[in-house]
């Protein structure tokens, strides 16, 4: 049997650590047969893990993107992260077993150049310190997803206001987007008002 991807639209904007949805998501593929998940979404690169054996990529950032045309979604003025992706290299053995490998890019608004080790060192050092965070007990992993989550809320805010207004054409249409809310976008407002509370 020859190994098979997942590629997925998931993840939140701009931040580096999965969603516990997105983690069970990715895991729920692995559990149903998946050999290897590749996420896309966030525009800047997410931790990676391996679970029962398989690879799992949330996000590899941007590759071919045109960030100014939308450098004010960032919640980072002129975000550097935008101009940072990923590229995964895949060799299937004739096992059909895979070995993965990430090489890192520097994006321009006219090419994607492929980073040499030095290059690539702060990133691979920083997916590296993330990978050890998803692999380490679960508390650990929640703080650091938490204390993104203000910055989560605010870009969600921003977008459903960008979106609301696209869609307002009735009532029924407004309530459909308020009906988009889930789960995950509660705890996050959630976890946001109470991060701020207690750094104040």
């Amino acid at each position: 049997m020859n190994p098979r991807t997942f590629v997925r639209l998931m993840g939140y904007e701009y931040v580096h650590v999965p969603s516990p949805r997105e983690r069970g998501i990715a895991h729920a593929c692995i559990d149903a047969g998946a050999d290897l998940v590749i996420g896309a979404h966030p525009h800047v690169w997410q931790a990676c893990e391996t679970y029962r054996g398989r690879q799992i990529y949330y996000s590899l950032g941007n590759f071919i993107f045109h960030s100014r045309v939308f450098d004010g979604l960032s919640p980072v003025p002129n975000d550097p992260r935008l101009q940072e992706g990923l590229v995964i290299s895949v060799q299937i053995r004739p096992n059909h077993q895979y070995d993965a490998a990430v090489h890192v890019v520097r994006l321009t608004d006219t090419s994607a150049r492929l980073l040499d080790a030095t290059g690539s060192a702060p990133i691979q050092t920083q997916m590296a310190a993330l990978a050890a965070l998803l692999a380490g007990p679960r508390l650990p992993y929640l703080r650091a997803y938490f204390r993104q989550t203000p910055a989560i809320a605010r870009q969600n805010v921003r977008i459903r206001k960008e979106h609301q207004t696209a869609v307002a054409g009735s009532s029924a249409d407004l309530l459909k987007v308020y009906r988009s809310f889930n789960g995950q976008d509660v705890m996050n407002r959630l976890a946001a008002a109470v991060i701020g509370h207690l750094e104040q």
